[in-house]
This record gives C-alpha cells, structure tokens and sequence, in this order.
C-alpha cells in the first residue's frame, strides 16, 4: 500500500450536509406535519434523509447545488402548511457512523442553521464555491461565529 492510502478512512465520506429547522419548541409536532413532504423532497434531489438530530432535520447530498435546490422547496412546502423553518448547509468530511452522521462538518452545518433566519438558506464560502456556475446567487452575510474551536466563518444567504 502507498503512503497515500495508509491512512485511509473509509468511514469517512464527503458529503453536502442540509439542515433544517424551526423556530419553536415543539419542533418534533412541526416536523411531524411536515415529513412526509420532507422525504419526498430529498429523494426527488437525489439526497438521503438521516434523520433528527436535537432540534433539526438532517439531509446529505452529494451535490451541493442540488442541495440548495432541495432547501429551497422544503422552505417552501413547508411554509404552505404553516412551518417557519430556517436552513443550514455546508460540506465537508463526515463521519458515517451506525446511526447516522458525525464530525466537524456536521457541527458547522448545525450552527449554520441556527444562524439562518426563518425562510433563509444560509451556506458556508465551501458551498458558495463548490457551485460557482450553477446559476444560484448570492448574498454576502458576513461572519457566523461557530464557538471557539471553529471560529468565525464567512457565510452567504441565498437569493430566493
């Protein structure tokens, strides 16, 4: 074997990580109106829904651009029936572990979310980079701090 592929992990994956999630207490009643919108969603984007974790809906993708599209119709969808939800997404290295996924890139996708206002996509510059000519635009938001052994990230706000 090379040096290269000594230290392969091969329960690590590279994944687009989406988030969602809502503004209220009872969150598992919201998401409950909302799943089956939800499932059919991230299949028809090519994604594979991981479940809750605290507070949020998880979905990896292995597209961030039609990852974004996805997060875009679930706010959607999800307002027709009266959800508020907010959305996160960053890509990364994860961790796929037997209930699911793990690892740095899913705490910035978390905090990402928890900065997203209600209807917003927010992103992380990897994404924003990752779909340079697809189309999808835009805005700067400045920095989310995502505590203090990730720092301060530069995020971005779809445009919807």
């Amino acid at each position: 074997m090379s040096a290269l592929g000594a230290g392969l992990d091969r329960s690590r994956v590279l994944a687009t990580l989406l988030f969602l999630r809502t503004d209220v207490d009872e969150e598992h009643l919201l998401f409950d109106n909302i799943d089956d919108d939800a499932s059919r969603e991230i299949a028809w984007f090519q994604g594979k829904k991981i479940g809750r974790i605290h507070d949020a809906l998880i979905a990896t993708f292995d597209g961030p651009a039609r990852a974004i599209r996805c997060a875009g119709a679930l706010l959607d969808a999800a307002a027709v029936r009266g959800v508020r939800l907010a959305a996160g997404l960053h890509t990364g290295e994860c961790e796929v572990t037997a209930s699911g996924i793990a690892g740095v890139s899913v705490e910035i996708g978390a905090l990402l979310a928890e900065a997203a206002g209600v209807g917003e996509v927010v992103v992380s510059n990897t994404v924003r980079d990752l779909v340079a000519g697809s189309g999808l635009e835009f805005t700067p938001r400045g920095h989310a701090s995502l505590g203090s052994r990730l720092g301060d990230w530069v995020v971005f706000t779809v445009k919807r």
